[in-house]
């Protein structure tokens, strides 16, 4: 079960954290999903869903999807360290938009943002 931890050393937990990385940091926008998001020494992920994307089982889903998407590769295609605060932005959601989405975010900071 270890593989498939998501540790808390990889979350974005405090809302001080959240605050200053929407304050500070930037914004990289797609159809679906909302990436706030601020260079650092490891990468981290912060999830912020809300209610209009759902009810609580399909936040929650959505919520694991993300996770999961990091996870199993995600975390290694970002290949300059970020902290990322995703926001879904719709309710018509499924696991391959958010991971195209996400991978597409991945390309664009490799190729853009210096760390």
């Amino acid at each position: 079960m270890k593989q498939f931890s998501f540790p808390r050393s990889s979350r974005i937990l405090k809302s001080a954290d959240f605050a200053r990385i929407k304050s500070s940091g930037k914004v990289f926008k797609t159809r679906k999903l909302i990436f706030n998001f601020a260079g650092a020494s490891s990468s981290r992920l912060g999830v912020i869903v809300t209610k209009k994307v759902g009810k609580a089982v399909f936040r929650n889903k959505v919520r694991r999807w993300v996770k999961h998407i990091y996870r199993e590769g995600g975390v290694q295609y970002l290949m300059k360290s970020a902290e990322l605060v995703l926001i879904p932005r719709t309710s018509d959601l499924s696991y391959e938009e958010v991971k195209k989405d996400f991978y597409y975010f991945a390309e664009w900071y490799n190729a853009h943002c210096d760390s």
